[in-house]
């Protein structure tokens, strides 16, 4: 790895949406041995709609995701951050510029056509708008996720 990549590895941002996502993407950033991770998982408000999951479920997910996560990487120092917002690209970026962390780092999660069109591509609205470096790691098939 050469020093340019070093740097946009030394201090990430890590989004993940639940345990699967988070144990996954930990044991592919295993490999990058980042200097800084911050963890955040952003629970989505409707913005005055009636939420599908109260907020204490969706906080445990989100320590689950966490707990997960550390698990992989039991000898990092990770810090981990809730969110809550209406625009799950821009809460994240948000978060990014609030941590100063040199990119942001995630795993894409499959999905197909209808459910993008059904819900708007999160990835590629995180790609385009963020004002930091994104990096979309490659999908590595784990076992005994």
């Amino acid at each position: 790895m050469n020093e340019k990549s070093e740097n946009l590895l030394r201090s990430i941002l890590v989004p993940v949406v639940g345990k699967k996502n988070a144990k996954r993407t930990a044991r592919t950033i295993k490999q990058y041995d980042p200097d800084e991770i911050v963890v955040l998982h952003v629970v989505e408000k409707s913005g005055g709609g009636i939420d599908s999951a109260s907020v204490s479920q969706r906080e445990d997910v989100a320590d689950e995701a966490f707990e997960a996560f550390k698990q992989e990487l039991p000898d990092t120092d990770i810090d981990t951050e809730i969110r809550y917002g209406t625009d799950i690209p821009d809460t994240v970026i948000e978060a990014a510029a609030d941590f100063d962390t040199d990119s942001i780092v995630f795993t894409p999660r499959p999905s197909g056509r209808l459910v993008r069109l059904l819900t708007g591509d999160i990835s590629h609205s995180l790609i385009t708008d963020a004002d930091r470096p994104v990096i979309a790691l490659p999908e590595q098939v784990l076992e005994d996720i």
